[in-house]
C-alpha cells in the first residue's frame, strides 16, 4: 500500500467536511453554530497530532500499530482501521479517514469528491451512537412461507414500539423491481428469501417472481448484455416453475438511490455471506450502514430465530454489533451442509434503533458514570453471578481446554517464538510471520463469542482504575475488588486467580483479567490487569505469556 499524494487530498476532504458541519447545521439544524465551532476546533487539534504519525507511516497495517496512542489524544472519541484507511471519531462529533492506496494507477485516479461523500456517509453528529435516522421498515417475504408471519409480527413490532412507517411485500410481489425500490429507501430491510453462492463468486437471491414472466419485465432492455450474470432462475431443468434470482452484480448496477444513513439490511438467506463479504461491499458504497447474514445454507428455523432475537435486542437498545453477539451466543443455529455463522458488516457497528439510555436496564451491564459512557458487565464470562469465578482463556481463545501452555496455544506453532497470529516481530513468528495485529479481533475475543460487547483495551481498563475507588472486599464469601464509580454504581471482580498448565493457581488471593491489547514489545504477552486480594491493595497492569488462562471481563458502548 502507498499513501502518495493521500494527504492534499484530505486536506480537501477537510475542507469539505467544515463545509459540511455549516451545511447541517443551516438545512437539517442537527448541531448549533457553536457546536460547530466546537466540532471544527477538535478537528483541527486531531488534524495537527494525526497527521504526525501518519506522515511517519508508510502502510495502514503500520499506523494502525498505533491506535492505542491516537486513542489517548486530546479531542479522539476513538479510533479504528477501516480497509485502507485509519478512522479518527472527533470529540463532539465527525470522522476523520487517514487513507492509504494500493497502486500508483489508483492514486491518480482518486476522485475528492467520491471520496468525501463515502466519509459524510459514516459520520454522525449525535453522542453516543448513531442512529437509523430513516424511520422506515421493509419485509420483503419472497417464499411466502409459514414462518413469513412471524417476521411480520416483527415488523409490526418494530413499527408499534417506534411509530415507524411499515411496508410488507409478499410472495410474487416480490419482483427485481421491488427489490431495487425498497431496499434503499428503508431504515431497516428485512429480506426473507433463498440463497446461493455461484463458483464465479457470486452471491443470489431469489425473488417471487416467476423465470417464464422475465420477458415482460421492462427493465429488460437495460438488463440484457447482462442477462446471464444478474438474472438466473433457481432450477435450469424447471423454467416454467422456477423463480427469478438476482445476484450482487444486479445490485450493484440497478440499485442508483443512496442508502439512508445508518440504515441495517438482515438477508434471511442462505449464503449471503458465504466465501466472501463483496455483497456486503457493493452495498456499503452504496451507504448501507449495515448488513447480516449467514455463511452457509441456514433451516428456515434458524434465520426466523436469528432475525427475532436480534431485532429485540436493538429494541432493547443494543447496537447492531452487540445485537448480533448476543444471537451468535445464545441462537443455536444449524443448516443441512454443516456449521452455519451469523455475521454483521462492519463487526464495530454501533448503529441503534433507540435513543441511547431509553432502552430496558439490564442485570447483565452497569453503568458507573466513567468519561466514556462504557459500559461493564456486572459478571466474568462464563459466570453466572458477580462473585461466581466463570470460565478462563488463553489470550485470542474463545474456547476453555484442559490444559494451558504453549503446546495448546491455537496461535502458535508448539512455541512462543513460533506465532501465527498477532505478532508484530519476525523473531517470535513462526517462519518469520508478521501481521501487525495489535487488538483482538472480534472472532478471537472470548467476550464477543461466549458474553457479548468485547474485551476491554488496555485504555478502558486505566479508564476504569483511574475514575472509580477500589477497595478490597469479600462478597458473599467470595475474596475480590469492588470498583465504585462517581455515580455510586459498583462492580466486583473476583479474585479467580489464573491457570497454567492443567492447575488453577491462587484462587482466592489474586485476580488476573485480560485486556485486548498486544504487549507489542514482545508479542508472545499481551496485557492484563492484575490484584491481590489481601490488606495490601496491591494491583497492577502488567503483560503476561498469552498461553495463560485467566479471566475475562466485558465491556460494551453506551447506549
Amino acid at each position: 500500500m502507498k499513501k502518495k499524494n493521500t494527504w492534499r487530498i484530505l486536506g480537501l476532504v477537510a475542507c469539505l467536511l467544515f463545509g459540511l458541519v455549516a451545511v447541517s447545521c443551516h438545512k437539517e439544524e442537527e448541531i448549533t453554530e457553536e457546536q460547530a465551532r466546537i466540532v471544527m476546533a477538535n478537528a483541527e487539534v486531531v488534524m495537527d497530532n494525526v497527521s504526525q504519525i501518519y506522515e511517519a507511516s508508510e502502510t495502514v497495517e503500520e499506523m494502525a500499530q498505533h491506535l492505542d496512542e491516537i486513542k489517548a489524544m486530546p479531542n479522539v472519541e476513538d479510533a479504528y482501521r477501516d480497509d485502507i484507511a485509519i478512522c479518527v471519531k472527533i470529540k463532539d462529533g465527525g470522522i476523520i479517514m487517514w487513507c492509504y492506496y494500493q497502486e500508483e494507477e489508483d492514486e491518480k485516479n482518486v476522485n475528492a469528491e467520491e471520496l468525501f461523500r463515502n466519509i459524510s456517509n459514516t459520520m454522525s453528529f449525535d453522542k453516543g451512537g448513531s442512529m437509523c435516522e430513516e424511520k422506515r421498515i421493509c419485509l420483503l417475504d419472497a417464499k411466502n412461507s409459514w414462518e413469513g408471519e412471524y417476521y411480520e409480527n416483527e415488523v409490526n413490532k418494530i413499527k408499534n414500539e417506534l411509530d415507524w412507517k411499515s411496508f410488507i411485500r409478499k410472495g410474487k410481489e416480490v419482483t427485481p423491481d421491488t427489490i431495487l425500490k425498497y431496499l434503499p429507501v428503508c431504515g431497516v430491510t428485512i429480506l426473507q428469501t433463498h440463497g446461493c453462492y455461484s463458483k464465479d463468486g457470486q452471491h443470489w437471491l431469489m425473488t417471487g417472481q416467476l423465470y417464464k414472466e422475465i420477458e415482460n419485465l421492462p427493465e429488460l432492455e437495460s438488463w440484457r448484455k447482462d442477462l446471464k450474470r444478474i438474472v438466473l432462475p433457481t432450477k435450469e431443468e424447471r423454467k416454467e416453475d422456477a423463480k427469478i434470482m438476482i445476484s450482487e452484480t444486479f445490485l450493484d448496477l440497478f440499485i442508483t438511490k443512496k442508502f439512508p444513513q445508518n440504515s441495517i439490511v438482515f438477508f434471511a438467506a442462505c449464503h449471503t455471506l458465504n466465501g466472501s463479504n463483496s455483497l456486503w461491499q457493493k452495498l456499503k458504497n452504496k451507504g448501507l450502514g449495515c448488513m447480516l447474514g449467514f455463511n452457509n445454507s441456514v433451516w428456515n428455523v434458524s434465520d426466523l430465530n436469528c432475525c427475532l432475537k436480534f431485532f429485540n435486542e436493538m429494541l432493547a437498545g443494543a447496537t447492531a454489533s452487540d445485537a448480533c453477539a448476543t444471537v451468535r451466543r445464545n441462537v443455536s443455529i444449524s443448516g443441512p451442509d454443516g456449521p452455519v455463522d451469523l455475521l454483521c458488516y462492519p463487526e464495530n457497528s454501533d448503529i441503534t434503533l433507540v435513543e441511547p439510555g431509553s432502552g430496558p436496564s439490564s442485570d447483565d451491564w452497569v453503568d458507573l458514570g466513567l468519561p466514556s459512557g462504557l459500559l461493564w458487565a456486572t459478571r466474568n464470562v462464563g459466570a453466572t453471578s458477580p462473585e461466581d469465578y466463570g470460565d478462563y482463556f488463553a489470550w485470542g481463545e474463545i474456547q476453555t481446554k484442559e490444559v494451558y501452555d504453549w503446546s495448546t496455544y491455537i496461535y502458535c506453532n508448539g512455541d512462543y517464538d513460533q506465532l501465527t497470529k498477532y505478532c508484530n516481530h519476525s523473531d517470535y513468528g513462526y517462519n518469520g510471520f508478521t501481521d501487525n495485529l495489535t487488538i483482538l479481533q472480534p472472532g478471537d475475543d472470548a467476550a464477543t463469542a461466549n458474553y457479548g460487547g468485547r474485551t476491554p483495551t488496555k485504555e478502558e481498563w486505566k479508564e476504569l482504575i483511574n475514575n472509580t475507588t477500589a477497595t478490597v472486599t469479600t462478597q458473599n464469601g467470595v475474596n475480590g475488588r469492588r470498583f465504585t464509580g462517581p455515580n455510586g454504581n459498583s462492580l466486583f471482580l473476583p479474585a479467580a486467580g489464573y491457570r497454567w498448565d492443567r492447575t488453577l493457581r491462587y484462587a482466592g488471593s489474586k485476580g488476573a483479567y485480560w485486556m485486548s491489547s498486544l504487549y507489542t514489545g514482545r508479542p508472545n504477552d499481551a496485557w492484563y490487569f492484575g490484584f491481590y486480594s489481601d490488606w495490601s491493595g496491591y494491583r497492577v497492569v502488567d503483560y503476561r505469556s498469552r498461553d495463560y488462562g485467566q479471566s475475562v471481563r466485558a465491556v460494551r458502548s453506551p447506549r
